[in-house]
Protein backbone atom coordinates (compact mmCIF):
# COMPACT_ATOMS: atom_id res chain seq x y z
CA UNK A 1 0.00 0.00 0.00
CA UNK A 2 1.51 3.37 -0.86
CA UNK A 3 1.70 5.84 2.20
CA UNK A 4 -0.28 8.75 1.00
CA UNK A 5 0.84 12.58 1.09
CA UNK A 6 0.83 14.21 4.39
CA UNK A 7 1.30 17.79 5.76
CA UNK A 8 3.03 19.06 8.64
CA UNK A 9 1.38 22.07 10.63
CA UNK A 10 2.35 24.10 13.79
CA UNK A 11 0.02 25.76 15.60
CA UNK A 12 -0.76 27.40 18.90
CA UNK A 13 -2.84 26.30 20.93
CA UNK A 14 -4.14 28.86 23.48
CA UNK A 15 -5.55 26.36 25.98
CA UNK A 16 -2.38 24.87 27.38
CA UNK A 17 -0.39 28.24 26.01
CA UNK A 18 1.88 25.55 24.00
CA UNK A 19 3.09 25.64 20.39
CA UNK A 20 2.01 22.31 18.97
CA UNK A 21 2.90 20.01 15.92
CA UNK A 22 0.85 17.45 13.87
CA UNK A 23 0.93 15.27 11.16
CA UNK A 24 -2.26 14.95 9.00
CA UNK A 25 -3.00 13.58 5.70
CA UNK A 26 -2.60 16.21 2.87
CA UNK A 27 -5.94 15.46 1.56
CA UNK A 28 -7.66 17.01 4.36
CA UNK A 29 -6.28 20.60 4.19
CA UNK A 30 -5.52 20.52 0.83
CA UNK A 31 -7.92 23.42 0.62
CA UNK A 32 -6.12 25.20 3.00
CA UNK A 33 -2.25 24.57 0.96
CA UNK A 34 -4.30 25.38 -2.00
CA UNK A 35 -4.98 29.14 -0.92
CA UNK A 36 -1.44 29.51 0.77
CA UNK A 37 1.91 31.09 0.08
CA UNK A 38 4.36 28.58 0.36
CA UNK A 39 8.28 28.93 0.45
CA UNK A 40 10.14 26.29 -0.47
CA UNK A 41 12.74 24.50 1.73
CA UNK A 42 15.46 25.59 1.73
CA UNK A 43 14.20 28.87 0.52
CA UNK A 44 17.89 29.62 -1.67
CA UNK A 45 16.96 26.54 -3.98
CA UNK A 46 14.93 26.55 -6.73
CA UNK A 47 12.24 24.78 -7.55
CA UNK A 48 12.62 20.63 -8.48
CA UNK A 49 16.38 20.93 -6.70
CA UNK A 50 17.55 17.93 -4.87
CA UNK A 51 20.09 19.20 -3.11
CA UNK A 52 20.95 18.86 0.37
CA UNK A 53 18.89 19.90 3.33
CA UNK A 54 21.64 21.35 5.71
CA UNK A 55 21.43 20.96 9.95
CA UNK A 56 21.21 25.06 9.22
CA UNK A 57 18.13 24.84 6.93
CA UNK A 58 16.12 22.93 9.60
CA UNK A 59 17.17 25.48 12.16
CA UNK A 60 15.98 28.15 10.07
CA UNK A 61 13.16 26.49 9.41
CA UNK A 62 12.12 25.75 12.78
CA UNK A 63 12.84 29.69 13.82
CA UNK A 64 10.68 30.85 10.54
CA UNK A 65 7.92 28.76 12.37
CA UNK A 66 8.03 30.26 15.46
CA UNK A 67 8.33 33.61 14.52
CA UNK A 68 5.25 33.29 12.46
CA UNK A 69 2.99 31.88 15.60
CA UNK A 70 4.97 35.06 17.07
CA UNK A 71 3.54 37.50 14.46
CA UNK A 72 0.20 36.02 14.69
CA UNK A 73 -0.21 35.39 18.82
CA UNK A 74 1.46 38.16 20.02
CA UNK A 75 1.10 36.88 23.73
CA UNK A 76 4.12 34.81 22.74
CA UNK A 77 7.00 37.29 21.65
CA UNK A 78 8.31 37.89 25.10
CA UNK A 79 8.52 34.04 25.43
CA UNK A 80 10.88 33.75 22.78
CA UNK A 81 14.54 33.87 23.29
CA UNK A 82 15.76 33.39 19.59
CA UNK A 83 19.18 35.31 17.97
CA UNK A 84 17.87 36.45 14.85
CA UNK A 85 20.07 38.66 12.24
CA UNK A 86 18.36 41.76 12.44
CA UNK A 87 16.03 42.85 15.45
CA UNK A 88 12.61 41.81 14.50
CA UNK A 89 9.74 44.75 13.74
CA UNK A 90 6.39 43.53 14.67
CA UNK A 91 4.76 46.10 13.43
CA UNK A 92 3.01 45.93 10.06
CA UNK A 93 4.25 47.98 7.67
CA UNK A 94 1.62 49.64 4.41
CA UNK A 95 2.57 48.77 1.12
CA UNK A 96 4.81 50.75 -0.80
CA UNK A 97 1.44 52.21 -3.56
Amino acid sequence: MTEQPRASILFYDEDTGQLKLCNVLRAQVQVAISGATTIPVPPHLPEHSTGPITDEDARQLGGMMILLQGYAHPELRERFHIATERPISWAVEPPDL
